[in-house]
């Protein structure tokens, strides 16, 4: 009876083994499917152990089974149980050597107090990173804010001046100009050749000379002519090699604008062409004075005072020229500059007539002929009383001055002064002249066409401007 009592406890503790194995096995299989994807390869081991408990478990309460209910089945049943326990843990060792390799506990709390070193090292080189970053995106703004006020001062400084500055690559094609000549516009012409932009001429001797510079690393000098809608623009300029790390990557051209230098210089030699010309126009007269002058003096010292005064009118109307830019002068302005040093010798002086503008050259032949015409009152005694009356008028065309002096010696103009008011005069203005004497006074009438005497052959009057 003790004997049956205890097989019978020994079958209930193997059954609740085997629901304890079953139990805990399942319990495991439960678990390892729902974490399968995060096990890996430790699924296979951990399922093989669950069902090596439950087989060892089954095989035990199988044998107890058999010997308390003697049956040949239910002994080959734990013995196959048995050998399926065996098998499986032969098999188990398959996986020993890889779970021997598995990192343990401490291991793997090293490796993640590694892990999170690491990891505050890389938060902390990044943060360094970004800290670096902000400081070169701050640089990065402060050079482009530099680079954009040298650029700013580069451009005042080249407005206005007439400089083209132009980059071209090693092809020749334009990447960069700045103050490019009308109708061009910098933008307009990167890309394209020198033929695409610059007339064919200009274009091909462009080409030359940049050829050259980039064939041979060597600067060169050059002139143009620039041909635009407004007219000519002359260039005087420079072409530079331009070397990027030693490599030759194209040439920079700056043109500077000469075209007033080039007008000036011009200019110049206009007016040394119309100087020389009026010089000898002029020694042409002083020669003629120096002549009519000798041939009606009866000695040297008349000769002398007669020449003197007529250079002194010449040299006079010369002033005024200038002071006028050679442009004329006006009658009245002649008149006064003669008689001014003689007022003090008239009792009375009355000048009378419209502002008349008088060519160059009619302007010395009117202080010639006033100079002639006054000569007796610069002869005159100082206590003689004179009176003077210039009177000139116009009426469309026509022009007529009027001489007339009361008092002082008879008039009596030499071959010089008689020639010019009779002959020279006259004949620049298409008219006729005359000279008299009316009672006590001298006369000197002059008709002619007044727009002989303005200058450009155009009639000016200051009280009819609209002619």
């Amino acid at each position: 009876m003790a004997l049956l009592e205890t097989s019978q406890l020994r079958l209930a503790t193997d059954a609740m083994a085997l629901v304890s194995s079953v139990s805990v096995g399942l319990a495991f299989l439960w678990v390892l499917y729902n974490v399968r994807r995060r096990v890996g390869p430790r699924l296979r081991l951990i399922a093989l152990l669950c069902i090596f408990i439950v087989i060892t478990a089954a095989s035990n309460l199988l044998r107890d089974t058999a010997s308390f209910y003697p049956a040949a089945w239910l002994g080959w049943l734990s013995a196959v149980a048995a050998a399926a326990s065996m098998a499986m843990a032969l098999a188990l060792w398959r996986f020993i050597p890889a779970v021997t390799r598995e990192p343990t506990h401490n291991e793997l709390l090293t490796a993640n107090s590694a892990l999170r070193s690491e990891r505050d090292a890389r938060l902390a080189a990044v943060e360094k990173l970004s800290q670096a970053r902000i400081e070169l995106e701050q640089r990065v703004e402060e050079r482009t804010a530099a680079l954009d006020l040298v650029r700013l001062r580069f451009e005042i400084a080249l407005q206005g001046t007439g400089i083209v500055v132009a980059h071209q690559d090693r092809d020749l094609r334009y990447t960069w100009m700045y103050n490019a000549p009308p109708p061009l516009r910098g933008r307009e012409v990167i890309g394209l050749l020198p033929q695409e932009i610059l007339p064919a001429d200009l274009a091909e001797e462009q080409a030359k000379i940049k050829n050259r510079v980039l064939e041979t690393g060597e600067a060169a000098k050059f002139e143009a002519v620039y041909t635009t809608p407004t007219g000519p623009i002359w260039y005087e300029g420079r072409v530079e090699p331009l070397v990027v790390d030693g490599r030759l990557e194209g040439v920079m051209t700056v043109s500077i604008d000469v075209t007033k230098h080039m007008l000036h210089e011009r200019q110049m030699r206009h007016v040394m062409r119309e100087l020389t010309h009026r010089s000898k126009n002029l020694l042409a007269v002083v020669q003629g004075v120096a002549r009519q002058s000798a041939a009606g003096a009866t000695d040297i010292r008349m000769f002398i005072d007669g020449f003197d005064a007529r250079l002194e009118a010449l040299s006079r109307a010369h002033e005024m020229l200038i002071d006028t830019n050679w442009r004329g002068v006006s009658l009245r302005s002649i008149i006064d500059r003669e008689l001014a040093p003689l007022a003090s010798r008239l009792q009375s002086m009355k000048i009378e007539g419209p502002d008349i503008q008088l060519s160059p050259e009619a302007a010395q032949n009117f202080a010639l002929a006033v100079n002639e015409l006054s000569a007796d009152v610069r002869r005159a005694g100082s206590t003689t009383a004179i009176d003077l009356d210039v009177r000139w008028r116009t009426d469309g065309d026509n022009l007529q001055f009027d001489w007339r002096r009361h008092g002082g010696a008879e008039g009596a103009a030499d071959g010089f002064g008689r020639n010019l008011l009779i002959g020279v005069l006259p004949r620049q203005i298409g008219g006729r002249a005359q000279l008299f004497q009316d009672g006590d006074a001298w006369v000197y009438e002059l008709q002619g066409r007044a727009a002989l005497l303005a200058p450009m052959g155009r009639r000016a009057l200051a009280d009819n401007p609209d002619d």
